[in-house]
């Protein structure tokens, strides 16, 4: 039985190289906005280091002022313990060149390798969220 959702929560509507939207994952329980944040935060914008964070109880949508969201996976009990297990296993960025939305689509493509969510969802993420809000067909809960 299934009894909570990953979601790709996208902050920013990404309009240009250097306003790009802000990538991160929530697990949550159906329905519902409130859940446990994780994504990573910019420490130093001329390294680019990222470090993670995880946030526990936050709603998602208005505590950073997201754009929207989008539905991944419904995970059963056991699928959202190895979920979280994996995203806290992925380190932020440290290499001068990738940002949030390189961790979250590494993050979606191990998550996708071990079934937790189907493949080819990882499509989504790196996209604007104007286009993801397009191309979503009707997966797409705006704020």
């Amino acid at each position: 039985m299934d009894t909570h959702e990953l979601s790709l929560i996208v902050y920013g509507h990404d309009t240009s190289p250097s306003a790009r939207s802000h990538w991160a994952l929530a697990l949550h329980k159906p329905s519902s906005t409130t859940g446990t944040l994780m994504h990573v935060l910019l420490l130093d914008s001329s390294t680019l280091f990222h470090q993670f964070e995880e946030r526990s109880d936050c709603n998602f949508l208005t505590d950073r002022l997201a754009e929207g969201y989008i539905h991944l996976a419904a995970l059963t009990t056991a699928q959202y313990v190895h979920a979280k297990e994996i995203i806290r296993a992925k380190p932020g960025p440290w290499n001068g060149r990738d940002r949030c939305q390189d961790w979250t689509a590494g993050v979606v493509r191990v998550l996708e390798e071990f079934g937790i969510m189907r493949e080819g969802l990882g499509e989504w993420v790196g996209r604007s969220a104007v286009e993801v809000e397009r191309k979503s067909g009707g997966r797409w809960w705006g704020v």
